[in-house]
């Protein structure tokens, strides 16, 4: 492919990122306070660093203010598993209550102490996510500090809307990673109206996490991969920039480690043919996010005898490697990889709405294709002698990244029996898997069908953000269904009770949040829906029908 790539036009780029911006923003309004997965454990990160200026451990309380807010506005579906003191409200218990009961637990919850947000729990509960690396609490600590003599529900708003912000930031880099590693300024184009349009996208980034930050770090990982595989000199200042890239990505997310593998078959990949090349680059990668990040595992590893610090696999650090592998038999396969595909094209919110089995499964027959079209170019790739490529730079990375969450299905089944994993981790490989999707079907359908194929994807997924959101997560937030199995109810649901969901929804926020506001990002939210809808046909009739090349 050819690499002296266009410049996309920035009006198109910037009216897709202003989509996102408006698509987001309902997002961060609409779900209620808690929703988004492991939210007030997160907001409770933020919040100890910011009053103590260093990082909780997995034994940390959680403040006497989030622990009270989860006794005062209902809880989502899966707080249930976390063994809380009881009572904990569900949606469906708190529409029960009668409506002065309701305006009781609100107006406590509004009126909060702010001086709460310094002492801990009693009975103490623990904050699991002190696990976590220490970069995006850091970053939003100042933030929460800003918004600090808010009301709770409003300092978790000002910190989604920090995440949306800062996630927005990867869809220029998004964008020329895919113009570089695609050499098609349309497909790029295309593939950022794609992420745009992808709805779990949204559930995973508004909500007080370190997602958004991963994003963009990863993002831009995936950019000067994929410029180093395409560069012809400068190989150390690559590998400078890849060390420290890496060393950032440490430093957000422990999931990163998986990168580290990847980093190495990159380097190879491009420089096999100069050991001494090879091994000073190398060498460069290595000191640099050793430097970084080593501290930070180091104490990790001291405090919890694992390198991840994540709470399964620091539950199994008396097990050796060779046990724990010995029970990859025993794992549920099938119940472990249906659980991160599901989670990661639909889950509504931490109170996990879901769609059906076979709307999954009919989903999943696309990525099928493309999956069959990568190995192709895998295999085209091996027969060619190995020389250095972009797209399988990019599928490296990301086949590593889901060797990582296997591995988390072994550690969560050997230490809880359950074989499963979350697959709203891999949206930070979001531009990567879908270059990856587009370069599948080029090599299965040709260059021609991608004029529809992708527009489609955009109009599938905007067909499941309008389903989930206004038959499964409104109706079910503002006390309309239960939560029984899968809840699919018809979209008329909320289509004819438009002022009655946006006030219980309003009710269930900050007190400035009125009815009239969640309207108004409502409106943007189906306004940018439709306008990433029409951007992504209009750019499939100018996708080239010349045929590929490999990149």
């Amino acid at each position: 492919m050819s690499r002296n790539v266009h410049r996309g036009p920035d009006w198109v780029v910037l009216l897709l990122w202003l989509l996102f911006v408006l698509h987001g923003l309902f997002y961060c309004l609409a779900m209620p306070l808690w929703e988004g997965f492991d939210e007030p454990y997160q907001f409770a990160a933020v919040q100890y660093v910011a009053r103590t200026g260093h990082m909780p451990t997995p034994a940390t309380p959680l403040s006497r203010q989030v622990a009270a807010s989860l006794y005062l506005s209902p809880a989502p579906w899966m707080l249930r598993v976390h063994a809380l003191p009881q009572p904990v409200l569900s949606y469906e218990q708190y529409w029960s209550l009668s409506p002065d009961e309701r305006a009781s637990l609100r107006a406590q919850l509004l009126s909060l102490p702010t001086s709460w947000d310094n002492e801990p729990s009693n009975p103490p509960i623990e904050n699991y996510e002190g696990q976590q690396a220490p970069l995006y609490y850091f970053l939003a600590a100042p933030v929460f500090r800003a918004f600090a003599s808010f009301t709770l529900p409003g300092q978790v708003i000002a910190l989604r809307l920090f995440g949306l912000l800062l996630a927005s930031i990867s869809l220029p880099i998004g964008y020329r990673f895919a113009e570089r590693a695609l050499g098609n300024r349309i497909l790029a184009l295309l593939i950022l109206a794609v992420v745009v349009a992808m709805p779990e996208l949204f559930i995973n980034l508004c909500r007080v996490s370190n997602e958004p930050l991963a994003l963009l770090i990863c993002t831009l990982l995936l950019l000067v991969s994929v410029q180093f595989v395409q560069s012809e000199r400068r190989p150390l200042a690559y590998s400078a920039a890849l060390g420290l890239l890496l060393a950032v990505a440490l430093l957000t997310k422990a999931y990163f480690l998986t990168f580290l593998p990847a980093v190495i078959f990159l380097l190879w990949m491009k420089l096999r043919g100069s050991a001494t090349r090879l091994f000073a680059s190398l060498a460069v990668v290595l000191a640099i996010a050793a430097a970084g990040a080593g501290p930070w595992y180091w104490h990790v590893h001291r405090i919890s005898g694992s390198w991840s610090g994540q709470t399964d696999d620091a539950a199994l650090r008396h097990t050796s490697r060779l046990a724990l592998l010995g029970q990859v038999a025993h794992v549920n396969w099938k119940s472990g990889l249906a659980s991160i595909l599901f989670s990661h094209i639909w889950f509504g919110g931490w109170s996990f709405l879901r769609l059906s089995s076979s709307t999954y499964l009919l989903l999943l027959v696309p990525a099928a294709v493309a999956a069959v079209g990568i190995v192709l170019c895998a295999l085209k790739w091996l027969r060619s002698g190995c020389h250095p490529d972009a797209m399988i730079a990019i599928a490296f990375l990301y086949v590593c990244f889901w060797a990582g969450l296997c591995y988390h299905v072994l550690v969560t089944y050997v230490h809880l029996g359950v074989s499963a994993s979350t697959g709203w981790y891999l949206y930070c490989l979001v531009f990567g898997e879908v270059v990856l999707l587009a370069q599948g079907f080029l090599q299965i359908l040709g260059r021609p069908a991608l004029r529809w194929v992708l527009p489609s994807l955009v109009m599938v997924f905007s067909l499941i953000d309008i389903y989930g959101m206004h038959s499964l997560m409104l109706p079910y937030y503002t006390g309309r269904i239960v939560h029984v199995g899968d809840v699919v109810r018809p979209l008329q649901i909320t289509a004819f009770s438009v002022s009655d969901t946006f006030s219980r929804l309003a009710s269930l926020g900050p007190g400035w949040l009125a009815r009239g506001a969640l309207v108004a990002t409502w409106m943007a939210y189906l306004l940018a829906i439709l306008m990433t809808g029409a951007v992504a046909w209009v750019l499939g009739r100018g996708v080239n029908s010349r045929k590929a090349r490999p990149s």
